[in-house]
């Protein structure tokens, strides 16, 4: 099975209608190449604020996961809620391709595996990270993500 790797570095945080945020996405000191993912205050689920990352490859490849690797450095009540895959070719529409609720809450390093079932790329995808943060000292890094083909 082909895997498209993709460095968390580009994402972005927004809120339900775009930014601002309560979020804020920065480089982790260690390593520097992951995210840490921030906010000022609690970010409740109905906050709808989200990390997005776009993520390229060929028209016409066959997505069959999406695998974000991930860890919350918090207590129970912050996670990531909902791991979304949008397709988007003109502005004005984005299409949901995926969609999977599992909440994630490892405290340890972990890369989550989300099954697809199945669409063939078309335009541009991003991946959708739902954030719930609990309290300000709460921080959720994520590292790789991939996408399987």
């Amino acid at each position: 099975m082909p895997t498209f790797n993709f460095s968390p570095l580009t994402a972005v945080a927004v809120g339900p209608a775009g930014p601002p945020s309560k979020l804020s996405v920065s480089p982790y000191s260690s390593p520097s190449t992951a995210i840490v993912v921030t906010a000022g205050g609690a970010v409740k689920e109905s906050d709808f604020q989200w990390v997005l990352l776009g993520l390229t490859v060929a028209s016409g490849t066959k997505v069959k996961g999406v695998v974000v690797c991930y860890q919350v450095l918090g207590g129970e009540s912050t996670y990531i809620s909902q791991v979304r895959l949008t397709e988007m070719t003109t502005p004005n529409t984005a299409i949901v391709k995926h969609d999977d609720p599992t909440n994630l809450t490892s405290t340890a390093p972990v890369c989550y595996k989300s099954k697809v079932t199945g669409f063939t790329v078309n335009g541009t995808n991003t991946l959708g990270l739902k954030i719930v943060i609990g309290k300000k000292s709460d921080k959720i890094l994520i590292g790789g993500i991939a996408l399987l083909s």
